[in-house]
């Protein structure tokens, strides 16, 4: 006759309890191979991944992460839409100027997934590693629409471009100075009155104007426009003829001055 019977055991460390099954038979009776070699690889399998000491599982998991390589950390494309944890994230920062280096290789749609980060400080160590990267892991910063800079900006050998805001007056124009520091105005059949929209912060600013096919028109100015003197420019009256006007606005009223007739 064929007793079976169970017993429950604590796996070492803080796993939780699992069963295994010992089975007395009689002499002669066959143990199923197929169950044999499924407990088998199970027990493989335990061993393979916590070692021989679960009770220090969560050392050898950090231990091992450090050895991931770098085709392995291109998995890091996998994690969707998975929030990363603060713990996680403390991982990362522990990666080293190496592992810095591999984030360097994110695609668009895996970086997209440190906004996911959420209230988590950066320190300044894992900003270094961000810092040291090579390659062109930053496009632009159009995302960004108030971009602040850290310090002073160094543009070595390159210029800093504007588009350039342009309209035709039909007696009252609105040039919107949060939308440029350039403005190309042309006279319509008429004069024109001026209405400005301030930037958001204290900056330089300049306006062309042109005259029309028939030339002669005027400007009528905001009040928080201020002339050497207290004195509006007289602009030039010729047939297309061009004047430039140059502003500083203080964050209260635009400082202007004007260079004239410009042929």
């Amino acid at each position: 006759m064929i007793t079976i019977s169970r017993t429950e055991s604590v796996y070492p460390g803080s796993l939780d309890t699992f069963v295994h099954a010992t089975t007395d038979f009689n002499p002669g009776d066959a143990v199923p191979s197929s169950d044999f070699e499924k407990l088998l690889d199970a027990v493989k399998k335990i061993e393979t991944e916590l070692g021989t000491d679960p009770a220090g599982a969560s050392t050898d998991l950090v231990t091992r992460l450090a050895a991931v390589t770098a085709a392995e950390f291109g998995e890091v494309a996998n994690i969707g839409a998975t929030t990363i944890s603060a713990a996680q994230w403390g991982y990362l920062g522990a990666c080293g100027a190496g592992g810095g280096q591999l984030l360097a290789a994110l695609t668009t749609g895996e970086s997209d997934q440190l906004e996911l980060i959420g209230a988590t400080t950066i320190s300044a160590a894992q900003w270094g590693y961000l810092g040291a990267m090579t390659g062109t892991p930053l496009g632009n910063i159009v995302e960004d629409t108030t971009p602040q800079l850290g310090g002073e900006l160094d543009c070595q050998a390159h210029s800093v471009g504007f588009t350039q805001q342009t309209a035709t007056g039909d007696g009252t124009t609105t040039i919107d100075w949060k939308l440029g520091n350039k403005f190309y105005f042309t006279f319509g059949a008429q004069n024109d009155t001026f209405t400005f929209t301030a930037p958001t912060h204290e900056c330089n600013l300049l306006l062309v104007l042109k005259q029309d096919g028939t030339g002669g028109r005027t400007a009528t100015w905001p009040v928080t426009v201020l002339w050497p003197a207290g004195t509006a420019p007289t602009l030039s009256t010729g047939i297309n003829a061009i004047d430039i006007i140059a502003f500083y606005y203080d964050g209260t009223n635009y400082f202007g001055v004007s260079n004239l007739n410009f042929s």
